[in-house]
């Protein structure tokens, strides 16, 4: 018996049985595609998600390294010791005449490194206390005795809490100075001057009080170093390499100055005939600078990298009378340096009597910057006539060697 079936045919039973399950196939196929569709865009949804997730993580990371950006650190090496060397290092074109071990055998060090920098104002933001005034000292041939010396300076062991330290190759900088006693002289009266030490907080000072008066004095006064700084870059300090033996560069807190009598071509004037000299400051009520506290300021932070000495002064000399002059076979020589205080001076005068004539002439202040370690010559002529002018000053660099008068054009020891 046939009758109209779902699917809408009319047909036998047997018929109607074949189109059922085709017809149901044909549902069961169209549902699977439906399925898969949605399937596709849930993956499609996820990839996407993932996608935009990457995108803002990217965004945050680099907003945040616009703040503050790391420079790029050396590779990490572990277990190096820090040494100290009293020697020039290879390669370098001036010769040290004395290293530090032939005036002083022992000197104090501080070291500090930076772990923390801000490139927004290029500024050191946070340190670590490395060396808290460790004693350093030298003992003769002593060098690759243990691994924290390289060249006779010992450090470990030297007081009970003295330990080895290690380079840290991940730290932003490093910052090394310290200062070494004077020498004790054969005068009774003159004694060792001693420093005083404020590393409780930053900046660190070392201070003195020091006396430029006589040889003796200036023996006795304490040796301060420069300012070692370094953030491992081989490129801008190449000499300064971490991992390297630190090398510091000791002076003495005190200036030097000379003048000098140059005569034109066609004065007729002899050096001879030059008297009465006088070299002052041009303000009546002040004096050059002779003794005094001298302090050493050293930054740990900041964007500062080097170190400023300055002087209080409480004695002076009223005037610097006697020039340098090499000598001849009727006029002998007179090898005179003044040392003097380091500081900002005023505008000084120079008055000299010249066949008799008093002539006078005028150095600017920005010519009298007297920094500490170095020497100063003024250089005055004689004007054909008899006039004077002052024509130059040269700047050099006072190798402080007790033993000779030699100086280079860099510090060392």
């Amino acid at each position: 018996m046939g009758f109209d079936s779902p699917l809408g045919y009319n047909a036998s039973d047997e018929m109607f049985a074949q189109q059922k399950r085709d017809g149901l196939a044909c549902v069961y196929y169209i549902m699977y595609m439906q399925i898969a569709k949605q399937n596709i865009k849930s993956v499609f949804t996820i990839l996407l998600s993932m996608a935009l997730l990457l995108t803002m993580a990217c965004f945050a990371s680099c907003s945040k390294d616009d703040d503050i950006v790391t420079p790029e650190k050396p590779e990490t090496t572990d277990n190096k010791p820090i040494s100290f060397s009293g020697s020039m290092l290879e390669g370098k074109a001036v010769t040290r005449a004395s290293g530090l071990e032939e005036i002083q055998t022992s000197f104090t060090v501080y070291g500090y490194k930076n772990d923390a920098f801000d490139s927004g104002t290029n500024s050191y933001t946070s340190y670590q206390t490395v060396f808290p005034g460790f004693v350093v000292n030298w003992i003769d041939n002593s060098a690759y005795t243990t691994t924290s010396n390289t060249s006779d300076w010992e450090y470990v062991s030297i007081t009970s809490n003295q330990t080895i330290k290690y380079w840290d190759f991940g730290a932003n900088a490093y910052r090394f100075f310290g200062y070494a006693l004077g020498k004790a002289t054969d005068d009774p009266a003159t004694r060792i001057v001693p420093v005083t030490a404020n590393a409780s907080s930053t900046p660190v000072t070392l201070s003195a009080t020091v006396d430029a008066s006589s040889d003796a004095t200036i023996v006795a006064a304490p040796y301060f170093t420069r300012l070692w700084f370094s953030t491992g870059n081989s490129t801008i300090y190449p000499n300064k390499m971490f991992g390297q033996p630190v090398i510091l560069e000791f002076l003495k807190p005190f200036a030097r100055v000379r003048v000098i009598f140059t005569f034109a071509e066609g004065a007729q004037i002899q050096h001879s005939s030059l008297a009465d000299i006088r070299f002052r400051p041009s303000d009546a009520t002040k004096q050059i600078p002779q003794k005094g506290s001298v302090t050493a300021t050293y930054p740990l932070t900041g964007t500062e990298t080097n170190e400023t000495i300055t002087a209080v002064p409480t004695d002076y000399l009223a005037a610097i009378t006697q020039d340098y002059w090499e000598g001849t076979d009727s006029d002998p020589a007179h090898l005179i340096w003044y040392t003097v205080l380091p500081g900002e001076q005023d505008i000084y005068t120079m008055s000299v009597n010249v066949e008799g004539e008093a002539k006078t002439t005028f150095v600017p202040g920005e010519y009298m910057d007297w920094k500490a370690g170095y020497e100063y010559t003024y250089i005055f002529k004689i004007l054909e006539g008899g006039g004077i002018i002052f024509d130059e000053v040269q700047v050099g660099i006072r190798n402080w060697e007790d033993a000779g008068t030699e100086y280079h054009p860099v510090f060392n020891w």
